[in-house]
């Protein structure tokens, strides 16, 4: 499959404040709050740092326990904040187009776990529009791929 470079990494952290300072002073950037704590919501807030070259996410999850009843499909992660783990965790693939990139991998026997919109009115509205695939890990043998697809605007 080709694909045309690495989208972004996301990493998870247990402090998400001193993330982003740290983060922010490593990369001489900013990050901004994507995905706040709020009540009702999955368990967790998101901070992005969007670049051209590559974009980093950092992931703090307030309450795995519940995070891992509400969804099901990112129990891994989930799994690994409870644990304490700190670290990288997933990373996405720009590709052209992620219905086809689904279809090549599925026809290899990889499964995607879901795939959803992000942006223009799906998840997320106020960034740009995004089609976004997360694999198997069983599949893959490595927890943590996907691929993203930039929708023309």
């Amino acid at each position: 499959m080709k694909f045309e470079g690495i989208d972004h990494a996301a990493f998870l952290v247990k402090d998400i404040e001193l993330a982003v300072e740290t983060f922010s002073k490593l990369f001489e950037t900013e990050f901004e709050e994507v995905m706040p704590a709020a009540p009702g919501m999955v368990p967790e807030r998101r901070h992005f740092m969007n670049r051209p070259e590559a974009n980093i996410e950092l992931v703090q999850i307030i309450d795995p326990a519940r995070m891992m009843e509400s969804d099901p499909e990112s129990a891994g992660i989930a799994q690994l904040a409870a644990s304490g783990f700190e670290g990288p965790v997933l990373v996405v693939l720009k590709v052209k187009d992620a219905d086809a990139a689904t279809a090549e991998f599925d026809a290899k026997g990889v499964r995607s776990l879901k795939s959803f919109d992000i942006g223009a009115g799906g998840l997320l509205p106020f960034i740009p529009h995004f089609k976004k695939v997360l694999l198997n890990g069983e599949d893959t043998h490595v927890a943590g791929l996907g691929f993203m697809q930039r929708i023309a605007e």
